[in-house]
Order: structure tokens, then C-alpha cells, then sequence
């Protein structure tokens, strides 16, 4: 729940750091992912919430794109 704090501060090296956990979480375990925004939404404002909730919808589609390998 700290990237969008970090992306306001433009620590972008954290910022990938943090995108890149996401991702591999995102691609290897496949979660439901209601439920932790449910629980993020305890600690988040409404606007941090939406920021969280677009990177993940970002790297979903990354991770759609490149699920087959490297487009040819």
C-alpha cells in the first residue's frame, strides 16, 4: 500500500521494485483480488485505493500480453 506514496514522491526505483513483487505475486499465485482490496481499503484512501487498483490492472494486462511468450 505504499506505492502510491512512492509514486507521488517520484522514488520510481522503489516504485519498480514494488510493481515488480506485484507482478510476480500476480502471474505465480493468480489471487482473487477483491479481497485484498477489501483489506487494503482499511488503510487506504479512496484515491490511493484507485491508484493501487489501476497498477494491478496494468500489470494484469502485461501479464495477459506476454502469457504466451513475446508477441512475434
Amino acid at each position: 500500500y505504499a506505492l502510491p506514496l512512492l509514486c507521488r514522491q517520484g522514488d520510481f526505483t522503489r516504485v519498480n521494485l514494488y510493481e515488480g513483487d506485484i507482478a510476480a505475486l500476480l502471474h505465480t499465485h493468480r489471487p482473487t483480488l477483491e479481497p485484498l482490496f477489501a483489506e487494503l481499503a482499511g488503510h487506504l484512501n479512496v484515491t490511493d485505493l484507485q491508484a493501487v487498483r489501476e497498477v494491478v490492472a496494468d500489470i494484469q494486462r502485461r501479464i495477459e500480453r506476454f502469457g504466451n511468450g513475446l508477441p512475434k
